[in-house]
């Protein structure tokens, strides 16, 4: 039984590492195409 707490837990770590990670990828690339946008929105705007 307690082996199956243990891999439960550390599946878990693992899990919470992961999405944390996937979480920080997906905002930065939210991030750039937000920005990106806003560049080609300004650059249209002010005809550079």
């Amino acid at each position: 039984m307690e082996k199956t707490r243990e891999n439960r837990r550390r599946h878990w770590t693992a899990s919470r590492t992961y999405a944390k990670k996937g979480l920080r990828v997906a905002f930065g690339a939210t991030i750039a195409s937000l920005v990106r946008l806003g560049w080609e929105h300004v650059r249209r705007e002010h005809g550079l």
